[in-house]
């Protein structure tokens, strides 16, 4: 009986720990995700306000 307690309480503490991993795990790729979006969303607004493209300020400099 005893024996049987403890191997419900190991699984039990198994089963825990990798729901917790599975949900670290997901709110890093959420995090990731999150921050790429953000990220995408600066760089098109900087493009945007901005007149000049990189490639065409860096014509000038580029010689043939």
């Amino acid at each position: 009986m005893i024996i049987n307690g403890l191997r419900i309480s190991w699984a039990t503490t198994v089963d825990q720990r990798l729901a917790q991993n599975a949900l670290a795990a997901l709110q890093a790729d959420a995090l990731a995700r999150s921050g790429v979006a953000a990220a995408g969303v600066l760089l098109r607004e900087a493009g945007a306000a901005s007149e000049t493209d990189t490639m065409e300020a860096l014509q000038g400099f580029v010689r043939d």
